[in-house]
């Protein structure tokens, strides 16, 4: 008898942990008039409404890609080709990324390649624009890159003179570019 008591005690509580108030929201009525189509439904109450702000904030940005080694040939005066690269070019209205090019051994728009064991021993260069025409000085800048722009930018290194070659070894300069993000 106290075990049908027991039981009867445990299934009481078990089921009185699932009863409680239920709430539900009434969506009026489904019929408005003579129209067939149904009403849309009460809104909730004004508690329940409110507004979320989805935003972010893009900084500029922008990437240049410069080549690594750009390599020529003794005695050669042929132009090489070499590239800047741009990516991810996120930019400001009105402003723009220019790419300057220095050499401590240039002289004005004169590059030289110089022997690494004899200073005195020296190749001269310059570097050409895209269109070939143009030559460009020490520091000056080499090309410009806008929002979006994606497309590599060719430059040439056209090797001038090797008369004042006097020794044999390795010869070489060594180019830094550098950005600026400058107004349009």
């Amino acid at each position: 008898m106290k075990k049908l008591l027991a039981i009867i005690t445990v299934l009481a509580m078990v089921l009185s942990l699932g009863t409680g108030p239920a709430f539900a929201w009434d969506p009026g009525p489904l019929v408005d008039g003579p129209s067939s189509e149904p009403s849309p439904p009460n809104p909730p109450l004004q508690e329940d409404i409110g507004d979320s702000t989805v935003t972010t904030t893009v900084s500029p940005t922008y990437t240049v890609t410069i080549p690594k080694n750009i390599p020529v040939s003794y005695d050669s005066t042929t132009e090489v080709a070499a590239s800047l690269t741009p990516s991810h070019m996120v930019l400001d209205p009105g402003k723009k990324v220019a790419v300057y090019v220095k050499s401590d051994n240039a002289i004005g728009e004169v590059f030289r390649l110089i022997n690494k064991n004899d200073d005195t021993s020296y190749a001269t260069y310059n570097i050409l624009k895209s269109d070939k025409n143009e030559k460009v000085q020490t520091g000056g800048v080499i090309a410009e890159f806008e929002t979006g722009d994606e497309t590599p930018y060719i430059f040439y290194v056209k090797p001038l003179s090797w008369d004042t070659v006097t020794s044999t070894g390795t010869y070489e300069d060594t180019l830094t570019f550098s950005l600026a993000y400058v107004n349009k």
